[in-house]
């Protein structure tokens, strides 16, 4: 699913940048000043479509990571997290296929060049509405997957905890918590780029939020991470400051974005600043009860139990390469033989 998705959104950006090139030279050989207002708007609706197209193929590269990350950590939670994404996957296609429309509608109507855009309009829209029909015949495919992984992972956390049942909850409080910390991330980032290219943001926030997101970007998830993993008190007290920031920080930019621009600008992207804005707000009020969550097993024996379990992965490791050592021994004085 992937793969094809990658595929269709980096196609339809690379025809999207062609079109917007071939339609400046029109503009450009036929300026009008009178129509100045059109062709700003025109600009923009291409810019709205290139960042959905953009987001969706981040968010098909982040698909990958989740899937491969969970197989090979062995996490169901995550594996069963990916269903509902993929869910979400399939809603936002969709989406795009109206504003899609709707953007082609206001290029034939503002332009002279609409001729061009009007013979791309069908190759266009059905590349576009592949992408959820290729989502919506893998969905039950992956929820099928899911059902026969669940048996062999749940296997790992039975052996690892032993089949005691205050430890399996706190695994499955642990495991969500980095799974959470994971989605925020992404979402959080979507919502941000957002932000910047498709609402109005001052010169001077154009390089500081970056600056300021990518700092908190990298250390809230870190301290997060390191705070249920080594069950620090110290790193759990700044990533709950840290949630609580960049949540009061989302309401100040989701403020001023209708602030600045009295609404207008906002609601002709509002499907996808409110699609992210909305996940990143949920996300982080999860992460922030989770983590209090996380902390009520310090001194449990989580610790410990991830400890062991880390060892016993460094032992096999050395084990498996030792056998491959021998092994390459053993061929090397068959030669000399």
């Amino acid at each position: 699913m992937g793969t094809h998705n990658g595929v269709c959104e980096a196609w339809l950006i690379y025809k999207n940048l062609k079109l917007r090139d071939s339609l400046l030279i029109v503009v450009v050989s036929n300026v009008d000043p009178d129509q100045a207002e059109s062709y700003s708007d025109v600009w923009f609706n291409f810019k709205v479509q290139l960042t959905y197209n953009a987001v969706f193929l981040a968010s098909t590269a982040f698909w990958f990571y989740l899937t491969y990350d969970a197989i090979m950590n062995v996490n169901i939670i995550q594996i069963i997290s990916i269903n509902f994404y993929n869910v979400g996957l399939f809603v936002y296609s969709i989406t795009q296929i109206f504003q899609l429309i709707k953007d082609r509608a206001v290029v034939e109507n503002e332009l002279t060049g609409a001729a061009s855009v009007n013979s791309n309009n069908i190759s266009f829209l059905a590349v576009q509405i592949l992408i959820p029909i290729i989502i919506g015949i893998f969905i039950p495919l992956f929820i099928f997957l899911t059902c026969r992984l669940n048996q062999d992972f749940n296997w790992r956390q039975y052996r690892i905890t032993g089949g005691d049942i205050k430890m399996r909850k706190m695994f499955f409080r642990y495991d969500t918590f980095l799974l959470l910390i994971k989605f925020s991330l992404f979402f959080v980032s979507g919502f941000t780029v957002i932000d910047l290219v498709l609402t109005e943001v001052s010169n001077n926030g154009v390089i500081v939020i970056p600056i300021i997101g990518a700092f908190f970007g990298v250390g809230i998830p870190l301290a997060g991470y390191y705070s249920a993993r080594y069950e620090s008190k110290q790193l759990f007290i700044c990533f709950e400051l840290g949630i609580v920031l960049v949540f009061a920080y989302m309401i100040e930019r989701i403020y001023d974005a209708y602030e600045r621009s009295g609404g207008e600008t906002v609601q002709r992207v509002e499907i996808p600043f409110i699609m992210y804005s909305a996940a990143s707000m949920i996300l982080l009020i999860a992460n922030f009860v989770f983590g209090i969550l996380c902390f009520k097993n310090y001194d449990k024996g989580l610790k410990s139990t991830l400890d062991s379990e880390r060892s016993r992965k460094k032992a096999a490791l050395k084990n498996q390469m030792r056998g491959i050592e021998s092994e390459i021994q053993d061929h090397n004085q068959n030669l000399d033989d």
